[in-house]
């Protein structure tokens, strides 16, 4: 009788350590799979932060681009049209070229790789949006055609024998 005892007894403790060893074993398998995908977690939310930040800076890029060229077209209003004349065909010019240099400085702090075609490109487009906005507010019956006036711009990238003016207006001689 004491021997089925012991052996029972050491049966019991035996298989006590192994449901233990497996339940060790089935805990320490469950906290690296939550680890794992903590870890996975955080690098997508570190990702995604990363992609609002840029978002972000895009857009408060973009406005304070569109913002200059309001600016730069006022400019160029007031210098043709509310100068005199001969002080406005001379002093025009020469401010509003002293602040575009200023703003492609500001430009190319932000592009460091880019040179004067893209900022031209650039600001080009925001100025076609600026104008596109502004002749949508126009009364319909002294607005001109939107595509006539957006013909008139030259395509980036292209040299200038590549432009195809999409204008009707016969080429100057």
């Amino acid at each position: 009788m004491k021997l089925f005892r012991v052996v029972r007894s050491t049966l019991f403790l035996g298989v006590l350590c192994v449901s233990l060893l497996t339940s060790v074993a089935g805990l320490a398998v469950h906290a690296i799979s939550v680890t794992e995908k903590l870890a996975k977690t955080t690098a997508a939310m570190a990702s995604a932060a990363k992609a609002h930040r840029l978002d972000k800076a895009k857009a408060v890029s973009r406005a304070r681009a569109k913002e200059k060229a309001k600016a730069r077209i006022r400019r160029w209003v007031v210098a043709g049209s509310a100068m005199l004349p001969v002080a406005g065909m001379v002093a025009g010019p020469t401010v509003a070229g002293y602040f575009e240099v200023a703003d492609f400085n500001d430009w190319k702090t932000d592009n460091p790789e880019g040179d004067f075609g893209e900022y031209a490109c650039e600001t080009g487009d925001l100025s076609a949006e600026l104008i596109d906005e502004a002749l949508r507010e126009l009364p319909g019956t002294i607005r001109p055609d939107a595509d006539r006036v957006l013909s008139w711009m030259p395509e980036c990238g292209a040299s200038l024998e590549e432009q195809h003016w999409k204008s009707t207006d016969p080429p100057p001689n």
